[in-house]
């Protein structure tokens, strides 16, 4: 008798899924959804996994930590491995901690950090396409720049689709090209068109370093308090200043 449920049941859910299917979703559709949900959210969190492809160097550098973001433009990064290390901003000022070390670095010029972090966390959804070239690219053309040992691959013409194009893909990648490249070269995310959610950042700096962050447990506001985002020297600690280290 329960197999005859359970086949029943299956049945009915294979009915449902074809008599229901999906209904058709382009490029624009993802972007403004994922604006939409990011836009309208006070704060999140997720733990990241990074890796850093050096130019010219055979050489990668490793790290995960946790991430939280709060409007407007506050952020903590928390490095836990290799070694522990934080990014943390106000909104006005930003220090970078090395406690093991005892060092602090501070910045009070927080354009450049807003513009590589706020592309779709931050920014408004015409400040997006004001700033920015938006295209799709093929998912074997993103995965490949992830993996590519050279981290010069910025420099590859990727098979890129219209944003008015449809998409049948559960996760999709988008390139986003700064129209003022004084910030960094490119960026490549990856968004889960179920959830519209941000999982993969490929972001080319100046330099052409490639660092790839792949962002799990994503939780939404969850009540960060403004103090959370603010940082005061322990004893003893050696300060620099972005002035001192010109």
């Amino acid at each position: 008798m329960k197999k005859i449920l359970i086949l029943s049941l299956l049945m009915c859910a294979t009915t449902f899924s074809q008599k229901f299917p999906r209904k058709p979703i382009t490029g624009n559709n993802i972007l403004q959804r994922v604006q939409k949900r990011y836009s309208g959210t006070k704060d999140f969190k997720a733990n990241f996994k990074q890796i850093i492809y050096y130019s010219g160097l055979k050489r990668e550098g490793v790290s995960s930590g946790s991430i939280t973001f709060k409007k407007p433009n506050k952020v903590k990064w928390q490095q836990d491995e290799p070694e522990k290390s934080s990014y943390i901003s106000n909104g006005k000022t930003m220090w970078l901690y090395m406690p093991e070390d005892e060092q602090v670095f501070i910045n009070k010029n927080l354009k450049e950090v807003v513009d590589k972090i706020g592309l779709l966390f931050l920014s408004e959804e015409s400040e997006i396409h004001k700033k920015y070239t938006i295209s799709m690219v093929k998912a074997q053309d993103a995965l490949a720049s992830e993996t590519d040992k050279k981290a010069k691959s910025d420099k590859k013409k990727y098979t890129t689709q219209a944003l008015d194009a449809e998409v049948t893909d559960l996760s999709v990648f988008f390139e986003f090209l700064p129209k003022n490249k004084d910030t960094f070269l490119k960026a490549i995310f990856k968004i889960d068109t179920n959830k519209f959610l941000i999982s993969r950042v490929i972001l080319y700096d100046l330099a052409r370093n490639r660092t790839v962050i792949n962002l799990e447990d994503i939780k939404f506001n969850v009540g960060t308090e403004d103090s959370f985002f603010e940082f005061t020297p322990p004893k003893n600690t050696e300060i620099y200043t972005s002035d001192s280290y010109k």
